[in-house]
């Protein structure tokens, strides 16, 4: 399972927190609104904030309620959290009414305090101005620029252990060590390979199975670090009046900026419309587990995003 807080690593909102939906374990709001057993407070802010973003939910992290805690407010279908609202009667004289998200700069924190990614208000009103302007919805470039560290930190543990397999077969055959950087010019191991190409007999009996075993394992390096230097798609997938359908945009290995420009989105389209070998890829990590890397094939992230080998 994805953990439940991600950092969205955008020019705008660089570090900033967002919570997922499926990590959010309490009871809607409205159960505890009907029954009576939340403070006024949060109440009539909870039942603001519900009308101004019709169908949304709000629910805590966990099992457990405690009132004056987060409640994250998203919509059913979405990945991530809008944001949270809570209350603070016991700080101040006056009952705060506080709304966080990544989109928020309260330039009277520190940028690594809670404090900075909210802004609070005594007056009701006020603080639904502030539900209004700051809980918005992830974009679809959000999501990418949220999730594609996960996908890159698997296929960098994929090369890593590449690199290791590399470097302990190449010293199991000649007896020392090779950095994985020296891997692809070395005229000693081209002339080994053309010799065991060639059906070379050597004098070492055990040698020649230690050096087709070295020879996959670079082999494997080198086809480890051309995934880790293509492009990918991130494709996210989901139903639409019943349909099922996919955003998709192209991830560069190399971009030249962290900003949203770097990212190009493609278009929202039905599975059958993928570009050409995508939908087969798509398939094969559909029925993986989450936080998976297949080589050639791509990384599965969640129930629904995926980062998928062009």
């Amino acid at each position: 399972m994805p953990k439940f807080v991600e950092k969205l690593r955008t020019d705008n909102y660089q570090g900033a927190e967002v919570y997922r939906v499926d990590g959010l374990l309490g009871n809607e709001i409205d159960t505890f609104i009907t029954e009576g057993t939340e403070i006024p407070e949060l109440s009539l802010f909870a039942t603001r904030v519900k009308k101004a973003f019709r169908g949304c939910e709000l629910r805590q992290q966990d099992k457990v309620k405690h009132g004056q805690g987060r409640w994250y407010v998203h919509m059913p279908e979405d990945v991530f959290c809008m944001g949270y609202i809570r209350v603070d009667d016991y700080s101040t004289d006056n009952t705060l009414y506080i709304v966080g998200s990544a989109r928020v700069s309260n330039n009277k924190y520190g940028s690594y305090q809670d404090k900075y990614r909210e802004c609070s208000s005594t007056n009701p009103d006020r603080a639904e101005k502030n539900a209004k302007k700051y809980l918005q919805r992830l974009t679809p470039v959000d999501i990418v620029m949220t999730t594609k560290s996960v996908a890159e930190s698997a296929i960098h543990r994929y090369v890593s252990d590449a690199s290791d397999k590399w470097s302990a077969s190449h010293t199991d055959c000649f007896g020392y060590g090779l950095h994985s950087n020296q891997a692809t010019d070395n005229s000693m191991l081209k002339e080994m390979y053309h010799l065991l190409d060639k059906g070379h007999t050597f004098i070492d009996v055990s040698f020649k199975a230690k050096l087709i075993e070295a020879r996959t394992a670079h082999m494997e390096l080198k086809q480890a670090k051309k995934e880790r230097d293509s492009d990918m798609y991130a494709i996210r997938v989901y139903e639409r009046m019943g349909t099922q359908m996919c955003d998709v945009m192209s991830v560069p290995a190399n971009p030249t900026t962290t900003g949203r420009d770097t990212y190009h989105r493609v278009e929202t389209v039905p599975p059958e419309e993928l570009p050409e070998g995508t939908l087969g890829r798509l398939s094969a990590l559909a029925i993986c587990e989450f936080n998976t890397y297949i080589p050639q094939v791509g990384f599965r992230y969640d129930e629904s995003i995926f980062y998928v080998t062009c």
